[in-house]
């Protein structure tokens, strides 16, 4: 179980919380709300919890480590490019 301070459930929150605690404290408690949604039990069978912008950001974090992979049309289209404009083209690189 997550314990915290601030309003309980049915209570209103206040939506000013970092003009009132500072980005300190607006990221302590949004970084709580977050590990309690990810901490969420969820029905048998059903994905975990997710947070809108997590797979995104897995993805950036992917492609930076790893490269993105270009269908072979943009390579090729790309190529012609590098050769009209006299620069050195992708197919070169490998």
């Amino acid at each position: 179980m997550v314990e915290r301070m601030g309003p309980k459930i049915g209570e209103q929150p206040c939506t000013c919380r970092s003009r009132i605690s500072g980005e300190s404290g607006f990221k302590s408690e949004s970084s709580w709300l977050a590990d309690a949604c990810r901490k969420s039990k969820t029905a048998p069978g059903d994905d975990p919890v997710r947070l809108p912008g997590e797979a995104g950001l897995a993805r950036r974090r992917q492609a930076l480590k790893d490269g993105v992979e270009l269908f072979p049309g943009i390579k090729k289209m790309l190529d012609e490019w590098a050769d009209k404009l006299g620069v050195q083209s992708l197919s070169s690189l490998n």
